[in-house]
């Protein structure tokens, strides 16, 4: 299974855009693509009409923080804090 591309992602905003019925003007976002390369083609869609319900666009901030989430919920990542500690002589 190979992941979309970035254009191939940017179709995937414009078929979102081409079914949804809307009175404002929304166009596609390539840094919002860019920012959901390494999703799986559902879950691009799945943020990309996230953004769309909540912000009327493709807002980079909110793709980030869906991928953070997909992520995290996967298991396939953890994300921890590491301190830096002075080293002891």
């Amino acid at each position: 299974m190979s992941l979309p591309s970035e254009s191939e992602l940017l179709g995937l905003q414009q078929d979102l855009l081409n079914g949804a019925k809307s009175t404002i003007q929304i166009t596609v976002n390539p840094e919002a693509a860019r920012a959901a390369v390494g999703l799986t083609e559902l879950e691009a869609e799945t943020a990309f009409a996230k953004c769309l319900v909540e912000h009327a666009s493709f807002k980079i901030e909110a793709i980030n923080d869906i991928k953070a989430q997909m992520i995290k919920k996967s298991g396939l990542m953890q994300k921890s804090r590491v301190w830096h500690t002075a080293e002891r002589h």
